[in-house]
């Protein structure tokens, strides 16, 4: 057998009902549903409810474990690994594991100058389910449901998994160690296969991952008037690749370089960024989310990751919105967001995309697995 060159292919769909990012549309949604923003709490909590018991039921009809996990850090896969070794899993659900995160929300407040309830999509936390599956196609992946408004779900796609599957469909003998493999009979039939995969009916088997893990979509988007999830690519790196270059030929120093330097933009002198500090990075990975692609992001929107928790006055709130601004305009003198003409709405432009997602990379990159692939 001969030791393949290395493919690793790590893929994040997000679903999304993109109308419910919109205060007002998501005001029109609750309306159209028949909830009274006064029951908004009381409907939500039962609706989260239901999809969580929805979880334990499917576990439980399988004969698998439904966990809640204490830490949001835990190894999720490889606790899942385990759990599929032990029982002999060949084929569904291994185990689901609840945790409760960070998401994007759509609560119901006062407002202070009118003394009306309004809708607003905020930050906060709320239990998130990890349905761990051993997929006929993909292998071992995983769906992540958000369990309260707007109910984001999250597909997570392993190609060498994948293409596991692949290889013992096609009879390819080969070797494979966890997420590697250190010898291939056909290196040259293992690349096609490989190469196949972006071109599967994506549509098809998103809607079977959805009916399996999320069951009571349907009945949830049915105020949506005829709008389901709005599926878009969250994540595509490679370990090696995405740190080596966001471009063939182009190293990410070169990439990021312009980046980490001061900017004058219409005769004013903007600072540098810089990707690693908490506030930057919390920024960046903002600009990135598939949310803002079709719509854009607001002042509020950088506000919710800049601060915690509501503003207490109205000097407060002056004083986010201010911050929030002077962000916006630092990013578009990078030239990282273009604002949209006659809106206060910001969109990503393909540079802000390619920074954002190379950089992101880079922080999140397993120093150790990728010092194994640079070996």
């Amino acid at each position: 057998m001969e030791t393949p060159r290395q493919l690793d292919w790590r893929l994040i769909l997000r679903g999304t009902l993109r109308a419910l990012f919109s205060p007002r549309r998501a005001r029109a949604y609750l309306s159209t549903a028949g909830v009274l923003l006064k029951d908004f709490k009381d409907w939500a909590q039962a609706l989260t409810t239901r999809v969580s018991d929805a979880a334990k039921a499917a576990a439980q009809q399988a004969g698998r474990p439904y966990q809640y996990l204490v830490s949001p850090d835990t190894d999720k896969l490889g606790l899942a690994r385990e759990i599929a070794a032990r029982d002999c899993v060949q084929r569904g659900l291994v185990a689901v594991f609840s945790a409760v995160e960070p998401c994007t929300a759509v609560s119901v407040r006062g407002d202070r100058e009118s003394g009306c309830l309004i809708p607003v999509v905020q930050r906060r936390k709320c239990l998130h389910l990890y349905h761990y599956l051993l997929h006929p196609t993909f292998g071992l992946c995983h769906v992540r449901v958000q369990t309260w408004l707007p109910f984001t779900v999250e597909v997570w796609i392993n190609g060498r998994e994948w293409l596991a599957q692949q290889m013992d469909a096609a009879g390819l003998a080969y070797v494979k160690r966890e997420n590697f493999f250190p010898a291939l009979a056909d290196p040259n039939a293992a690349q096609a296969l490989f190469d196949e995969q972006p071109r599967i009916d994506w549509p098809k088997q998103l809607g079977r991952l959805l009916d399996a893990t999320h069951p009571l979509h349907p009945e949830i988007t049915a105020p949506l008037w005829g709008q389901s999830y709005y599926w878009s690519l969250a994540a595509n790196a490679r370990y090696l690749q995405a740190l080596a270059a966001t471009a063939p030929g182009r190293p990410l120093g070169q990439m990021a370089a312009p980046l980490t330097k001061p900017v004058r933009r219409q005769g004013k002198r903007h600072r540098a960024l810089n990707p690693f500090a908490a506030k930057d990075a919390a920024v960046l990975a903002l600009i990135n989310r598939g949310e803002f692609t079709i719509e854009g992001l607001r002042n509020a929107d950088v506000q919710s990751v800049l601060f915690s928790g509501p503003a207490r006055t109205k000097k407060e709130r002056r004083r986010r919105s201010a911050a929030a601004g002077r962000y916006l305009r630092l990013l578009r003198a990078h030239r990282l967001i273009g604002k949209v003409p006659g809106r206060h709405r910001y969109l990503i432009t393909a540079r802000g995309r390619e920074a954002a997602t190379a950089l992101i990379t880079a922080q999140q990159a397993d120093v150790e697995k990728l010092t194994a692939l640079a070996a």
